[in-house]
């Protein structure tokens, strides 16, 4: 039998050698479930790495494995730093992991549909003491179930996906820790700007609400569901600038929550006050129209916040993919330095899929319901 005494010389002889294997931990908290856009699928998830050590390790490349040790991703040099965060106020090297540090490497893994694995692993190698190392395994379940379909919850075309997804998009990046869990309630979320013929999301003056060619569209239900949340009578902002403090309870503006069955939910945010049509417990149909679309809470100008989620709350909850029956989708791209987004290439038909980052979107024609 070995001594408490002999037990913790020998945990302090490891954690000097440099041979000593890595004391760092990494672990997958993410529901992850294929997204699917114009002709690829993608797995969306974080590895959360912890140095439990006393030494700084660094992560130099990260490898994802699916079959037979198939390599599916793999991220390092540049492409590694912009995707890896480190937990707090970070250093200066953003691959390097303090003792008693936690950073979050953030994966976005584009794959043609045959090749979405039941289960990922990984090879992650790190520099200790100028020496190479490396773990592997890792293990990440993947649930293979078709995201649910939607409606289109808005009519017409020219909506630019806003902060649409991507891996380095504000809402892919917003991990927030509340009620003690970390979590990504925005991970797919959209912003819905319509642009016009100029490329511009308004016309006359900028500061008026009423300018902006969005604002006062109808919102629409995209699935026959359940009304669980409904929040009103936050007043309107000004463009760029917001008319009531942005806290947990005001950063979704006026917004409405669906259920949508089988444990998923959509929030609506940044809507009019007053417009709202239903209240908590109202169930509707899919295209009906449940408010007009605004400019509060934490919103810069009038558009639609779009959102499927796994609970009923907009922050707190992780964000899962979704698909439309059908969409069409064109890229854009910025001119002059300015925001102003020209249309480039030829519409695309996407069924049963998302759009991504600032591609502009055409809903298909929805029957109105009341």
């Amino acid at each position: 039998m070995v001594s408490p005494a002999a037990c913790f010389f020998i945990l302090l002889s490891l954690s000097q050698s440099t041979r000593a294997p890595l004391q760092v931990q990494v672990v997958c908290q993410t529901p992850v479930q294929p997204m699917q856009s114009a002709a690829l699928a993608h797995l969306v998830y974080e590895l959360q790495i912890t140095n439990l050590g006393n030494k700084p390790v660094s992560l130099t490349k990260a490898v994802a494995l699916g079959p037979k040790g198939a390599v599916l991703g793999a991220l390092q040099g540049s492409d590694l730093t912009k995707a890896i965060v480190q937990a707090g106020s970070g250093g200066v090297d953003p691959q390097r992991i303090d003792p008693g540090r936690m950073s979050v490497l953030f994966v976005w893994l584009d794959l043609a549909p045959k090749e979405l694995p039941a289960k990922l692993t990984h090879r992650l190698l790190f520099v200790r003491d100028g020496v190479q190392m490396a773990i592997e395994g890792v293990p990440v379940p993947v649930d293979l179930t078709k995201p649910i379909v939607l409606g289109p919850p808005l009519r017409g075309d020219r909506w630019l996906a806003g902060n649409g997804p991507s891996n380095d998009a504000n809402h892919r990046r917003t991990r927030l820790c509340l009620d003690g869990q970390a979590t990504i309630g925005q991970r797919f979320a959209i912003d819905y700007v319509q642009i016009g013929p100029d490329g511009e999301s308004f016309a006359g003056d900028r500061f008026k609400n009423e300018s902006y060619h969005c604002y006062g569209y109808d919102v629409l239900a995209v699935k026959d569901a359940k009304v669980v949340g409904v929040t009103d009578g936050l007043p309107l902002n000004t463009p760029g600038s917001f008319a009531v403090e942005i806290t947990r309870e005001t950063i979704a503006g006026n917004h409405v929550i669906l259920d949508l069955g089988s444990g998923l939910f959509a929030a609506y945010a940044h809507l009019i006050p007053g417009s709202i049509l239903v209240k908590v417990g109202d169930l509707v149909r899919a295209g009906q129209v449940l408010a007009k679309l605004g400019n509060t809470g934490n919103s810069s100008e009038p558009h639609l916040h779009f959102q499927v989620m796994n609970r009923p709350d907009f922050l707190a909850s992780e964000g899962l993919p979704y698909a439309h029956h059908e969409i069409k989708v064109q890229s854009t791209s910025l001119a002059n330095g300015k925001i102003v987004v020209q249309p480039k290439g030829k519409a695309i038909k996407v069924r049963k899929g998302m759009p991504l980052l600032d591609q502009l979107v055409a809903f298909p024609a929805v029957r109105r319901r009341s």
